[in-house]
């Protein structure tokens, strides 16, 4: 097991030193060189104070694989953290963070190699910021307010995001009371995780009003014939078109769905949200030692700390009239079409007595 990250001496003093978001973006990237080590030589333990320790008593050997066997991992962690995304340039600031904790130490690493240098990318995807995604939901249709505000609140990868199913939100919903925020599990494919979703009452009654507006399906987000979900296609498709809508003046940025999972890690990690908890409700993978850990943080809390940044509110204030409305429409179409089966089933019968 790991130690607890607040009696972490070494762990705590290192990042101490380091300063507004930079302190939050530090302190993720040495929880993910904690776990890599842990796991790619099953230490029983693993904490700053140990890997110091280790450090520390490694640097006196004769032997150089011992030696230098810390600078010799930073290259590895680096491929590994570049290995889940989302770029080389994203897993060279997060090697280059570790190797700050052994230079404050006064342990400096001796890394070397082209791994570690950046390289010249293309032109990065634009961070979003609450006010563009309020703008962005104004000016969407009806299914491209439903994409960007569930998106931002869940955080989930596309894939995992355009196949949601709506039997867990309606179940939640019943289960609730009328409390929100509804809770519920998603179900992750690239990660294969559990993720703990959550959504708001405006998210929800959004959705409510979409679903009337289509055909009975399975799916959150159903195609045209309500049998299978839209395409990941369909959902970036949904960014670019609403964001060249917005803000016509800025049509050169680059936009995708992903950045609304972005935007929520963001959004929590600066309210000061538990690290673990937040990967916990965006999909990605933690430790089972850690995942008994969370056992004990209330991931819903987590949410509702971050909601106002999280609930993308302006453009559907007044939707909940429309939403009755399409309901009533819903209800009426219904009773016809039970006649209409009604009238069917008589003239089948005076059919057959004339045979």
């Amino acid at each position: 097991m790991s130690q607890e990250p607040d009696k972490d001496v070494a762990f705590n003093e290192w990042l101490d030193s380091q300063e507004g978001q930079y302190k939050q973006k530090c302190r993720l990237a040495f929880l993910k060189f904690m776990a890599f080590t842990k796991d790619k030589y099953s230490w029983k333990e693993v904490s700053g104070d140990i890997i110091l320790s280790k450090h520390t008593e490694n640097r006196k050997s004769d032997d150089k694989k011992i030696k230098y066997f810390f600078d010799d991992l930073i290259p590895s962690f680096l491929m590994w953290v570049e290995a889940k995304g989302p770029s080389h340039n994203f897993a060279v600031v997060q090697a280059a963070m570790v190797k700050s904790f052994f230079k404050y130490h006064r342990e400096p690493l001796q890394v070397q190699g082209k791994k570690m240098n950046f390289v010249e990318t293309k032109k990065r995807y634009h961070a979003y910021t609450k006010d563009e995604l309020l703008n962005m939901v104004q000016v969407g249709d009806l299914e491209e307010k439903a994409v960007i505000m569930l998106g931002v609140q869940l955080g989930i990868r596309v894939g995992d995001f355009v196949s949601l199913k709506r039997k867990p939100i309606t179940e939640a919903y019943k289960d609730s009371n009328g409390d929100f925020p509804l809770e519920f599990e998603i179900e992750t494919e690239k990660e294969g995780v559990v993720s703990l979703g959550h959504i708001s009452k405006e998210v929800y009654d959004t959705l409510q009003l979409y679903w009337a507006s289509k055909p009975e399906s399975e799916f959150v987000f159903p195609s045209n014939s309500g049998h299978i979900f839209i395409s990941k296609d369909r959902a970036n498709d949904v960014i670019k078109n609403c964001w060249k809508k917005a803000h016509p003046d800025r049509k050169d940025a680059k936009v995708r769905f992903h950045e609304l999972r972005s935007y929520k890690i963001s959004a929590l990690t600066n309210l000061g949200a538990n690290t673990w908890a937040i990967m916990k409700m965006t999909g990605k993978k933690v430790s089972s030692d850690i995942n008994v850990y969370l056992t004990g943080v209330n991931l819903r809390e987590v949410f509702i700390k971050g909601e106002q940044a999280l609930t993308l509110t302006q453009a559907t204030n007044n939707n909940h009239a429309a939403l009755e409305e399409l309901k009533k429409e819903n209800i009426e179409l219904k009773s016809k079409m039970a006649k209409v089966e009604e009238e069917i089933t008589e003239i089948k019968k005076i059919v057959e007595k004339l045979i």
